[in-house]
């Protein structure tokens, strides 16, 4: 029985795109993947199981766009059919029930044609962009690990290397994981010491320009030399040696001509002055100097809103204290007035008897004694307590009440 294509068991045409191709897979793993066929009998699972391997194994081939190219070359190259012994897209599969009676051979992997290199090829690309692709998620894991955590991590890959060293590959891998664990450890460490420096430098030249005072910064410039020494004396050419005579004869006496006289010295030699370009020393001093004012700059703006802050809860709290001066005067003059109306006497009023002025009634006191030592205006009787007097005067007060309010 001839193996279906890929297309064919995804029940897709060679042409389809890769969105169909897509949805097509998508629809095929909601009927067959092992998590939707968990309550059907074990027969059906294993069948479906087998279904679902090569669905995917299609939906692996179609739909990364290399290996797909790739698959067609093939396809196109056996008339649109699997050949089972040079296709390098689909694996030999059995059923359950099937025991073959021989050990069936190993199928090795051809590379005679350029097609078929061609699909070797892509399909070693493919595992590089995925190896690719899980080192930028490594990196990006790695970026959010301290540095204690990533020792540790080149501490693992070290030891399960040394578990592993009869297989050489991963020994290798191991090794070279923690190698690159340790590498980030060093990158941190270096990174961290720069701070440490880039920060004790700035902080020491901020304690010098504080403890320098203005004065002797102002002359501290420095002036050219070149500007302020002489200009330097050029030396006048030496004259020209006289010209050699001819080759004296034994009867001739030779003359040797004096050596020519030097010019005097110049008593010093000014040195040339030195371009002033920019250290490292000035620019960690630039940088000191402006963070040293936008400090004092924040501090003089934090100064300026406690002060208005300040002056603002002295004006609310000098408010409070007005608001209750007022009060307090308002409720003393209240109840001044409230007492001076009830030391009024009322209409009716007549003065106290001369016996009650001379003591004669002490046995009561207060309000009854009052009451009981004058007389009536509405009724001319003497009332023995207060309470019967207000009971007989009622509608005078309350006129009189009325009269004081209007």
């Amino acid at each position: 029985m001839p193996l279906e294509t890929h297309y064919e068991t995804l029940g897709l045409s060679s042409a389809a795109p890769a969105s169909v191709i897509r949805a097509a897979y998508k629809a095929l793993a909601l009927i067959h993947h092992p998590d939707k066929t968990q309550e059907q009998p074990p027969s059906e699972r294993s069948h479906h199981s087998i279904l679902f391997r090569d669905i995917q194994e299609a939906y692996d081939v179609l739909g990364t766009p290399s290996l797909r190219a790739a698959y067609d070359t093939e396809l196109s190259r056996h008339d649109n059919k699997v050949d089972r012994t040079l296709s390098t897209f689909h694996h030999t599969r059995r059923t359950p029930t099937s025991t073959p009676s021989t050990p069936t051979r190993r199928r090795t992997m051809r590379a005679t044609t350029p097609d078929e290199k061609r699909a070797m090829k892509a399909k070693i690309e493919h595992e590089v962009a995925q190896l690719q692709a899980q080192r930028v998620k490594r990196d990006a894991e790695d970026a959010s690990i301290d540095t204690h955590g990533l020792k540790f991590m080149a501490r693992m890959w070290k030891e399960i290397g040394e578990e592993h060293k009869g297989d050489q590959a991963l020994w290798a891998y191991c090794v070279a994981l923690s190698e690159h664990y340790g590498q980030r450890v060093a990158a941190r460490e270096a990174e961290h010491e720069q701070w440490l420096n880039d920060l004790s430098t700035a902080r020491a030249q901020a304690t010098r320009d504080k403890n320098t005072p203005a004065s002797a910064r102002a002359d501290s410039p420095h002036v050219s030399t070149a500007q302020s020494s002489p200009a330097r004396s050029v030396s006048p050419p030496a004259p020209a040696p006289a010209s050699p005579s001819k080759s004296p004869t034994p009867s001739s006496p030779t003359t040797t001509p004096p050596p020519p006289r030097q010019p005097p010295r110049p008593a010093s030699h000014p040195r040339k002055a030195k371009p002033n370009t920019p250290t490292a020393q000035d620019a960690s001093r630039a940088r000191a100097q402006s963070r040293a004012t936008d400090l004092a700059r924040q501090h003089s703006a934090k100064q300026a809103r406690l002060s208005a802050k300040a002056a603002a809860v002295r004006a609310e709290k000098e408010l409070q204290k007005r608001k209750a001066e007022d009060k307090a005067q308002k409720e003393a003059d209240r109840i001044a007035k409230a007492r001076a109306k009830a030391a009024a006497a009322p209409k009716g009023y007549v003065a106290v008897s001369s016996k009650a002025k001379q003591g004669g009634n002490t046995t009561q006191g207060g309000k009854a004694g009052m009451a009981a030592g004058k007389v009536c205006g509405k009724c001319g009787e003497g009332h023995k307590w207060f309470g019967e007097w207000i009971k007989c005067n009622r509608g005078e007060l309350e006129t009189e009440t009325e009269r004081e309010m209007e």
